[in-house]
């Protein structure tokens, strides 16, 4: 019979991985510890315990195939956009240039003035709110929000917190098309970047691990 103390190390690996997904949503360390325990068994050769790696082999697969299971690449995605934070452009003041439209003749002072005082402005009616501008200062502030934004999106990520990733991705895209310059190549790389993980699912019905766990333990009380 295979020595106790690996058997109990295998059965210690089955049980932190149900604990580590159940109670810390952690995929990616649950995945590591069936896999710990699996090679475990592999070098113990016993055929009683074929049926435990076949149940870790679904469990494994369960997991894989949850929606956003890649907590670390995600993380590693939202790393990327932060690169690019401190070459963003803020948006700059537009101007329509003057058009000199018709007007009736008109003789004296007044409509002298008026016609150079034309040329040079252009009142027109805004039906739309004016566009908010960074003053230079303030570009700072910006960069340091979106990047505390997007920490508190890695930090959900990791937990598996969809309300507050959503949120986080939400506000940060929303500061991107209202004060960054849109034509701006570092901007770009980074609104297609946030656009890319806004829609990442990451609070997805969990699998039970149980079974692995279970046949272990039926073997193990089954042995003579």
């Amino acid at each position: 019979m295979p020595a106790d103390w690996q058997l109990a190390e295998i059965r210690y690996l089955l049980r932190m991985a149900n604990h580590r997904l159940q109670l810390e949503r952690d995929v990616r360390g649950a995945m590591l510890l069936l896999r710990a325990a699996d090679n475990s068994l592999q070098r113990l050769d016993d055929p009683r315990f074929t049926p435990v790696r076949a149940h870790i082999a679904e469990e494994l697969l369960a997991l894989e195939a949850l929606p956003g299971a890649d907590a670390e690449g995600l993380f590693l995605a939202l790393e990327a956009i932060k690169s690019d934070l401190g070459d963003l452009k803020a948006r700059t003041p537009s101007f329509e240039p003057a058009t000199r439209e018709s007007q009736p003749a008109a003789d004296g002072t007044l409509a002298n003035l008026w016609a150079a005082v034309s040329e040079l402005i252009r009142f027109r009616r805004l039906d739309t709110p004016a566009e908010a501008l960074l003053l230079p200062e303030e570009a700072l502030y910006l960069e340091l929000n979106l990047r505390l934004m997007l920490e508190r999106a890695q930090l959900a990520a990791l937990r598996r917190e969809q309300p507050i990733y959503d949120s986080s991705i939400a506000e940060a895209r929303a500061w991107v098309a209202r004060y960054l310059d849109p034509t701006d190549a570092s901007v770009q790389r980074v609104s297609e970047g946030l656009a890319a993980v806004a829609p990442m699912e990451l609070a997805a019905p969990l699998p039970d691990l149980s079974a692995s766990l279970v046949t272990l333990d039926a073997a193990l009380g089954a042995a003579p």
